[in-house]
């Protein structure tokens, strides 16, 4: 994929609505590198982790979204889809 980040590569907004646009375009690894690069930010774990959970659930990687819904939960006990993606599981 093209590098459109220059010095904003670690941005996590720019990362997770990257990560968005490929996963519309099925491109699905370079939607995971993305998620991925966003969650070792360290900014707004939150949305990074609960992003990739969600495509781990999607395409049944149990164990990984639940990793990251857990993490979630930790850093949020109420987060209500996080709660609810990891009941799913």
């Amino acid at each position: 994929a093209m590098d459109i980040f220059g010095e904003n590569r670690k941005n996590v907004d720019l990362l997770l609505s990257r990560a968005s646009c490929s996963f519309q375009l099925g491109d699905f690894t370079e939607t995971l590198a993305d998620l991925n690069r966003a969650v070792e930010t360290g900014q707004k774990k939150v949305e990074s982790y609960m992003a990739r959970g969600v495509f781990y659930a999607n395409y049944n990687r149990r164990e990984s979204a639940i990793e990251d819904f857990n993490q979630v939960l930790q850093l949020d006990p109420n987060h209500a889809d996080a709660k609810k993606g990891r009941y799913h599981m």
